[in-house]
């Protein structure tokens, strides 16, 4: 009742559409929840994947630091090599050179026509020891002129050669060999 007697009377109505919002707004809580966790998970995963890259990423820098250690240790062998073969075709050059002289001076004093001489030798093998303690000279000369090359100190000059007469003195020194 109403305050001045009257019956008081209430009508509910119930509208079809609460019920359908009411349903609504479960949905999209429900997909707002699973949205949630889909976030998280991907969110962990993405965390995992970074932790992972990083460790990777470090163990990987380790790797090139290890690697470029050892190639600079490589090289610096390689250099110490490089100094000690140059050493090695100086010296060797040089030893080589040594003995040349005194062969070359030893072999006009037993030339065939020097009559003071005691030993008998032929035209041809004086030929043959001349001719060839000049080429020992010459390979001597050689082994330097490499190692001059390597510092950059050689001087290159032209010269003419009887492509001919190199063929027939070494024609001639297969010849008289045998």
């Amino acid at each position: 009742m109403a305050a001045d007697g009257r019956p008081a009377y209430y009508v509910f109505t119930v509208n079809p559409t609460s019920a359908f919002y009411d349903t609504i707004k479960g949905l999209l809580f429900a997909e707002s929840v699973n949205n949630l966790v889909l976030l998280a998970s991907v969110t962990g995963a993405l965390i995992v994947l970074a932790i992972v890259i990083i460790w990777w990423n470090a163990a990987l820098e380790a790797k090139v630091r290890d690697r470029t250690r050892q190639l600079e240790q490589a090289v610096d062998q390689l250099k110490v090599s490089g100094r000690l073969q140059k050493d090695f075709i100086n010296i060797a050059a040089h030893e080589i050179r040594t003995p040349i002289t005194p062969i070359l001076m030893t072999a006009d004093n037993v030339e065939p026509q020097n009559p003071a001489s005691d030993v008998v030798l032929t035209r041809p093998q004086y030929d043959i020891i001349v001719r060839n303690t000049k080429r020992l000279r010459q390979l001597a000369n050689n082994i330097l002129d490499v190692s001059k090359m390597e510092n950059n100190a050689l001087t290159l000059r032209m010269e003419r050669l009887d492509l001919g007469q190199l063929v027939a003195d070494a024609v001639a020194d297969v010849r008289n060999m045998a």
